[in-house]
C-alpha cells in the first residue's frame, strides 16, 4: 500500500512539473506606454523599431497597435513596473491558456518581463 502511494505521488509530481513550460509563450517588443490606473500595466508593441518610437507620437503608435493588433497590455508587479521605461525592448512571458480581457489592445497577466539589451 505504501508503495502504491509513493508511486502515485511520483506520477502526480512528474505530470504537474511537465505541464507549465509548454503553456508559456513569449511576446517581444517595445514598451510604448506605462499606466497604473487599474493595476500596473505596460503596453508592449511588436513589429516596430526604436526609430518608430522616437519619430511617432504616443497616439500614432497606439492607433497603429489597435489597427494591426500588434500590442498587448501586460499586468506587472509594482517593483518591475518601477524598473521599466517607455522605449525599452522587452520579452514578456505569459501563459497561453490564461484569459485576456477583451479590449483592443488586449490585457493579460505576465509571468516574467526581461529587458533586452540593444
Amino acid at each position: 500500500m505504501k508503495r502504491l502511494i509513493v508511486i502515485l505521488m511520483l506520477i502526480v509530481g512528474i505530470l504537474s512539473g511537465c505541464g507549465n513550460p509548454f503553456n508559456n509563450i513569449t511576446f517581444e517588443g517595445y514598451i510604448i506606454e506605462k499606466r497604473h490606473d487599474s493595476g500596473f500595466q505596460i503596453l508592449v508593441m511588436e513589429n516596430i523599431t526604436k526609430e518608430d518610437i522616437e519619430k511617432k507620437s504616443k497616439d500614432e503608435l497606439f492607433i497603429q497597435a489597435q489597427d494591426d493588433f500588434s500590442a498587448t497590455y501586460f499586468f506587472v508587479k509594482e517593483g518591475k513596473y518601477n524598473e521599466l521605461e517607455v522605449g525599452q525592448k522587452v520579452i514578456v512571458s505569459y501563459n497561453k491558456g490564461q484569459p485576456a480581457m477583451e479590449s483592443n489592445p488586449p490585457q493579460t497577466d505576465s509571468n516574467k518581463v526581461e529587458v533586452v539589451e540593444e
